[in-house]
């Protein structure tokens, strides 16, 4: 639930208002209107400025009236739907516009143009030509029309907020403990960790924290790149830094083969790991853990043991790492129309968003378009 401010003038647009006011409030969103103050054009200026700073979302309805021009305190002469725009535009308010279609059957008595109001007309064509030519303004026939369309941007507008997160937290998943512990990569540990991720179910994207940087070793890593891509659903491996600043992502595959280039020995001696066949009837649970079991006893044998042979992996390192993907979308509030924009622009099938370099979520790119795509074909066809 977000608040957003609905502007316009009134009385040429009471109906379309109403619409849209009740399509609002049944999406749950929190809706401020000069209806709150006064059923007028000339409804108090402050206030409504104050109102509009501290919404998420700003609504323009526009149709071929400028309105009310204040007298005190507004030396450019604007009318207050317009300071209602410019006070959303200055502080940097999602912005949706909406401007009656020119084709649209409209009576005399709402035209400037007819009654000589602003400049006969001057004023609104001015500022719809500029709404038009500078924002992504829709075009509107009929109430129930003007409803339907601000639904569907603001939807679109709350997309990337709204979505859920498809990525699954490693911690959250095996416990804290265990990755503070090492027990993690204790042999008889590894059947329990590829039950909880099976369990999981389709956990494409597993988040790791690389914490202040002297946390994972090397082969730590290589043994969870290996095991998730060998014996796991998991595609993408998703790094931060100190819990919650975002990294990478990368899959199992090219992380491991970047370990394997940096310590050929332990490539060679998961490869030897595997030598021993599994015994009939083993499942790949108890098969990974007779791997890291093999991996451990022989990082174990190595001169100086596991330590002297492990480099401990950090952002800087992993920054190099061929194959690490850095692109995400960063979002600047409930409602970000340009986020959405970006995510589905995106090639890969999972998308982080972030804001101000810190991870919010990981949305599945390709099922918000679905999602969105099935809004727009039942609006289309009158079901929405």
């Amino acid at each position: 639930m977000a608040t957003i401010y609905l502007s316009s003038t009134y009385g040429d647009l009471r109906l379309h208002r109403e619409a849209v006011y009740r399509q609002l409030q049944r999406m749950k969103h929190v809706v401020i209107a000069m209806e709150d103050y006064v059923a007028r054009d000339d409804r108090p200026a402050v206030a409504c400025s104050s109102d509009v700073a501290r919404s998420d979302l700003y609504v323009g309805l526009f149709a071929w009236r400028y309105g009310h021009i204040p007298i005190s305190d507004n030396p450019s002469a604007l009318s207050i739907t317009e300071i209602e725009y410019r006070i959303a535009e200055k502080r940097g308010i999602p912005r949706l516009v909406f401007l009656l279609d020119e084709a649209a059957a409209w009576p005399p008595s709402s035209l400037d143009s007819h009654t000589g109001d602003g400049e006969r007309g001057a004023r609104i064509q001015a500022l719809r030509a500029e709404l038009a030519a500078t924002r992504l303004a829709s075009f509107f026939t009929s109430p129930d029309d003007l409803a339907a369309k601000v639904a569907a941007a603001v939807h679109l507008a709350a997309a990337v907020t709204d979505a859920s997160d498809a990525s699954f937290d490693l911690a959250a998943i095996v416990g804290q403990d265990a990755v503070d512990n090492d027990v993690l990569f204790n042999a008889s540990y590894a059947p329990y960790l590829l039950q909880k991720l099976a369990e999981v179910g389709e956990a494409q994207l597993l988040r790791v924290d690389l914490r202040d940087g002297t946390h994972w070793w090397s082969t730590r890593l290589y043994a969870l790149a290996a095991l998730a891509h060998d014996y796991t659903a998991v595609e993408w491996l998703l790094f931060l830094e100190q819990g919650s600043t975002y990294v990478g992502m990368i899959r199992p595959s090219d992380l491991r083969r970047a370990l394997a280039s940096r310590h050929p020995e332990i490539e060679e001696q998961y490869r030897n790991a595997h030598a021993a066949p599994a015994p009939p009837g083993m499942g790949p649970h108890q098969r990974a853990a007779q791997v890291l079991s093999a991996l451990v006893a022989q990082l174990a044998q190595h001169p100086g043991g596991e330590s002297a042979l492990a480099a401990v992996i950090d952002t800087a390192w992993l920054s190099k790492v061929p194959g690490l993907r850095t692109t995400r979308v960063e979002r600047a509030g409930v409602f970000d129309p340009l986020a959405t924009f970006q995510l589905l622009q995106e090639t890969t099938p999972f998308v982080p968003v972030t804001a101000g370099g810190k991870l919010l979520k990981v949305i599945d790119r390709v099922g918000v378009a679905t999602e969105l795509a099935r809004m727009v074909v039942e609006r289309r066809l009158g079901r929405g």
